[in-house]
């Protein structure tokens, strides 16, 4: 019934949204009974599509190459031109390890990686590769609701340079002692041997909160160290206005987003 609803609202209002798409190519419609958030989104002209959780790997590396629209990478404030998955060293001064094509392209990085939305999770886990799904990660993607829902959550997905996407991997966040610089002057450390990683100070904040998002949303747990680290990263790093409108154009493609940066 509520999706009857909001059919007939599209097609009551959609000539006087089409001729204002110009000025206003986005609306929302909130379900009163439901409380469902319905958004429609313009892709080219007259084209509008209902926000909804990715399905797919694919569907939300599109999204978030060409609808989050995030200005810089991740860990090295690079300017980005994500139409083309190219980035900016000038300003950011990033100097590549190794000279590769990975250092050369933005790539989807997860704040939190793959194996741990598996081995962070309270429940059973889908860790397992087999002949029919192939590696552990595949296997986890096709078997596991929860888990492909929080793969591909686009608060969880942001842009980085895939040199370091490479390098961190499945490693954790952490403060690592020395500050030995590994490309140029981005401030991203990697640390083999205590199998940490260091993001910059000015986002460490931002990625804390998307720890407390995917903890409450896809049931993960920390553990005590973990969690005082972010605590105390959230502290130090408040929200900023990017990230608000970063949120915002989350919520309005995927119908949710992270509350620690809304409320």
């Amino acid at each position: 019934m509520a999706l009857v609803r909001v059919l007939f609202f599209i097609i009551c209002f959609m000539p006087t949204l089409s001729i204002a798409q110009d000025e206003d190519p986005d609306f929302d419609y909130l379900e009163p009974e439901t409380g469902i958030l319905w958004t429609w989104k313009r892709f080219g002209e007259n084209i509008f599509r209902q926000a909804a959780h990715p399905e797919s790997y694919e569907q939300a590396k599109r999204l978030m190459y060409n609808d989050v629209q995030d200005a810089q990478s991740l860990y090295c404030g690079c300017t980005l031109d994500l139409a083309s998955r190219k980035f900016d060293a000038s300003a950011c001064g990033y100097v590549p390890r190794n000279d590769n094509a990975r250092a050369k392209r933005v790539e989807a990085e997860h704040v939190v990686p793959a194996y741990w939305l598996d081995k962070f999770h309270l429940g059973q886990s889908c860790w397992i590769k087999a002949p029919e799904c192939g590696d552990a990660r595949n296997c986890c993607l096709a078997k596991d609701a929860r888990f492909r829902d929080a793969h591909n959550d686009l608060v969880n997905l942001v842009p980085a340079i895939g040199e370091l996407n490479a390098d961190r991997s499945n490693l954790l966040y952490g403060e690592i002692a020395g500050e030995a610089r590994q490309y140029g002057m981005c401030d991203f450390e990697v640390d083999g041997t205590t199998s940490l990683s260091e993001p910059r100070p000015d986002i460490r904040g931002d990625v804390a909160r998307i720890y407390f998002y995917m903890a409450d949303q896809y049931a993960l747990s920390y553990p005590a160290n973990v969690k005082s680290m972010l605590e105390a990263w959230n502290a130090a790093d408040p929200v900023s206005v990017v990230e608000k409108e970063r949120n915002e154009r989350i919520l309005a493609l995927q119908g949710h987003a992270n509350k620690y940066v809304s409320e």
